[in-house]
């Protein structure tokens, strides 16, 4: 089974504050999937990207070669 995907975004903000509170809540989406290959080899950044999903929805930062 391949993954449900319903928004993909380009944006350089990541995950802020539109994303992480009204798209999340529209969506009904459970994980947000950050790609980059400059943030997922920075472990600061990387973790707090993750802490700024908001409550029950998981996150994940990964390179553009594991997508």
């Amino acid at each position: 089974m391949g993954m449900d995907i319903r928004l993909a975004r380009i944006d350089d903000r990541l995950i802020h504050g539109q994303v992480a509170t009204a798209w999340s809540k529209m969506t009904g989406i459970n994980r947000i999937i950050v790609v980059s290959d400059e943030v997922a080899n920075d472990q600061l950044r990387k973790f707090l990207l993750k802490e700024a999903a908001p409550p029950g929805i998981k996150s994940n930062v990964v390179t553009v070669a594991k997508m």
